[in-house]
């Protein structure tokens, strides 16, 4: 390609302006045999910006000079050109000009050095006959040698666009007048259409899914299958089972676990123990022997309330039970008793209590002295005899006496 640019660099280098002037065919009509050369030469500024050229026709002289451009005033100082398909016989001449026509050439130039100035509009207007019934066409641009040429105001070849051909009946897409190529339905002219097994004009295909260039992911199941029959459930769970889809629970919960209980409480334990739904006692609705209501009080052997609430499997084992009329030979209301000797006596043992002396001593002590009993004077004896007496002065054992 660097041949081809260095070629176009010249080209643009060696010439006034690149395609500075356009021209068309226009208004043609057959039947009168007249038509009319339209021509466009706007003064502008050709330059580079890199590889893309760039026409302005805003651009001062001035500044076309700073940018390193190709400035076009935009006059005309002579043209010439074939038109095939017809045969000429007469053309009207710009201001200031002289043409010469030819059965196939339109020759104009001035004697004055005159110019057409810059602008748009009707260059020409061509007379002719013999129209051959299909196009008129311009002839080709050779250059400045050829039979058709535009030259500037110092008679230097300017390169023009020309334009297309007039045709009488239509031009097809390939620009053949009365031509039979057509569009496909890619949009080329003359082309074979979308190939077989494609399903666009850029070579895509259909996926899986019958989208045409799809990836397939427009129809994937979750799994990741196209079309495949895998279902996500409330709860992130692909398969295609949908009988072990979750549920919601009682609170809405998808794959929750809480459930009604029997009163129809969701997530509820049910009726506390012995009542029913409605709070209605149906167990052990009684107050116990300590009037509390479904206490675990409860009367033992001996009449006596026991709180059971530790030995509800069997309270006889608390260690109270019947403690309170239970004898030393553990019978129940019994009269043994555990005398002062610290033996069990009496009741169904038939043995006699033990028995202190006054001096606090037991029989098993040697020196008890019996029962004896304590006079008033502090003396313990079993002899009554020997009890102490009280004196006139009222003193126990005192020794004061009534005189004579």
């Amino acid at each position: 390609m660097k041949w081809f640019k260095h070629i176009v660099l010249l080209l643009v280098m060696t010439v006034t302006a690149w395609s500075a002037v356009s021209l068309e065919i226009q208004n043609a009509d057959t039947d009168a045999g007249t038509l009319d050369i339209y021509m466009s030469n706007l003064s502008h500024c050709e330059y580079w910006e890199e590889s893309n050229l760039v026409i302005d026709e805003n651009m001062s002289e001035t500044d076309c000079g700073s940018n390193i451009g190709e400035w076009f005033n935009g006059e005309v100082g002579g043209f010439q050109f074939e038109l095939i398909g017809i045969t000429i016989t007469d053309a009207t001449a710009p201001t200031g000009f002289l043409v010469s026509t030819s059965a196939s050439t339109v020759l104009a130039f001035s004697l004055t050095g005159a110019t057409i100035p810059p602008g748009e509009g009707i260059l020409t207007q061509v007379s002719f006959n013999n129209f051959e019934g299909e196009s008129i066409c311009f002839g080709d641009d050779t250059g400045s040698s050829g039979g058709t040429a535009i030259s500037d105001g110092y008679a230097n070849y300017l390169a023009a666009n020309w334009g297309d051909c007039y045709c009488e009946s239509y031009t097809d897409c390939a620009g053949e007048c009365g031509g039979t190529a057509i569009e496909d339905e890619c949009g080329v002219c003359n082309g074979s259409g979308i190939i077989d097994g494609d399903c666009d004009c850029f070579g895509n295909t259909l996926d899986e899914c019958d989208i045409c260039g799809g990836d397939n992911s427009t129809c994937e199941d979750c799994a990741g299958f196209p079309n495949g029959d895998n279902v996500e459930d409330n709860c992130a769970t692909c398969d295609n089972d949908s009988e072990n889809d979750c549920i919601q629970d009682c609170f809405g919960v998808w794959g929750g676990t809480a459930e009604l209980d029997e009163c129809f409480v969701c997530g509820g334990d049910g009726p506390p123990e012995g009542f029913d739904c409605d709070g209605n006692c149906t167990e052990n609705c009684d107050y116990d022997c300590f009037d509390v209501f479904q206490g675990t009080g409860t009367f033992d052997d001996c009449d006596t309330c026991i709180d059971c609430s530790q030995y509800e499997d069997d309270c006889s084992l608390h260690p109270a039970w019947n403690q309170s009329c239970i004898d030393c030979t553990n019978e129940l209301n019994g009269n043994a008793f555990i005398d002062a000797c610290g033996s069990c006596v009496a009741g169904s043992t038939g043995s006699p209590a033990c028995i202190f002396d006054c001096g606090g001593l037991n029989p098993g002590d040697p020196n008890w002295t019996g029962v004896g009993s304590i006079d008033n004077c502090g003396e313990c004896d079993a002899n009554s005899d020997n009890d102490c007496e009280i004196d006139c002065n009222g003193d126990w054992g005192g020794t004061a006496l009534i005189d004579n």
